[in-house]
């Protein structure tokens, strides 16, 4: 049967491989730090319970308190969230802004070359890949490249540098160089298998493979990658991964470029459903509505 196109969603992939906040954030003193704690504690809660207008509220709040205090550590932390939050629900034009915000508050601090920078630069390369300013995110991805080299003994590193070979190969997809993403993907993939307890950036990288090589007319190899990830979201912890959606929704472009209609309308509503409960009606909430439809019309 012929392969049928749907467009991607770039919700809860990192677009990527997710976004970066605790290393991104300036180093705090004692009370500061646990202070911070509590509102990364009061946004997990928000986040689970899916009140996402709520987290946005509460991160201007204390952004603007942040501001006013002239605390620039805990503005820097906050922005990252902020900007996390933005991408995630399908604002990406407010994200890139943000993130600007806090290369801005990196420089101003004296943070430049630590891995603080580096993690903001990622960020905001994601931001801006998200926004659609590709040559611009590639210029954020390579000078974040650069710091992470710099710092190979610090701890973490292979986690941030997994991210950065993730969404260096989802600007090169949307170029349309597909040739020149699998490299980034595979490494990614390499570097995140070493990774303790990074089951769900491991799922999300074959995820991403599942979709390059869909693209690449190269089903089967597609099927195997989606497959994969799968693994992962069948369990009690992948099934509250906010990265669900996304997966579904591969599953479901792979499943009808097979020619299994019926099974790509499972993948579909499902990715619909989580996507639905998870983001609220996003730009990606819609597609995958828009993907389910034209099932109806094969």
């Amino acid at each position: 049967m012929q392969s049928h196109c749907f467009k991607q969603t770039g919700q809860g992939t990192a677009g990527g491989l997710y976004t970066i906040v605790g290393a991104a954030g300036a180093p705090l003193k004692e009370k500061e730090n646990m202070e911070m704690n509590e509102k990364l504690d009061r946004l997990d809660s928000l986040y689970a319970s899916r009140n996402l207008q709520e987290a946005e509220k509460e991160l201007l709040s204390w952004i603007s308190e942040a501001e006013t205090r002239g605390n620039p550590g805990e503005q820097l932390t906050l922005y990252n969230e902020l900007e996390g939050l933005y991408r995630v629900t399908g604002r990406a034009p407010e994200a890139s802004e943000v993130s600007k915000k806090a290369l801005k508050l990196i420089e101003t601090m004296g943070l430049s070359g630590t891995v603080h920078h580096a993690t903001t630069l990622l960020n905001a390369a994601t931001a801006h890949r998200a926004a659609g300013f590709l040559s611009e995110a590639l210029s954020l991805y390579r000078q974040a490249q650069n710091v992470y080299e710099s710092l190979k003994n610090e701890p973490n590193i292979l986690y941030y540098m997994a991210a950065l070979s993730n969404n260096v190969a989802q600007v090169y997809q949307e170029l349309g160089q597909y040739d020149d993403a699998e490299p980034h993907l595979l490494k990614a993939l390499s570097i995140i298998k070493t990774v303790p307890g990074a089951e769900s950036e491991e799922s999300t990288t074959h995820t991403n493979l599942s979709l390059l090589y869909y693209k690449m007319g190269k089903l089967s190899e597609a099927a195997c990658e989606i497959e994969k990830a799968l693994i992962y979201y069948r369990t009690p912890e992948g099934a509250k991964d906010n990265h669900l959606s996304s997966a579904l929704s591969a599953a479901g472009t792979i499943a009808a470029g097979l020619g299994n209609t019926q099974k790509a309308r499972e993948y579909f509503a499902g990715a619909l459903e989580v996507s639905e409960r998870v983001f609220g009606d996003t730009p990606e909430t819609r597609m995958i509505r828009k993907n389910l439809e034209s099932l109806d019309q094969i």
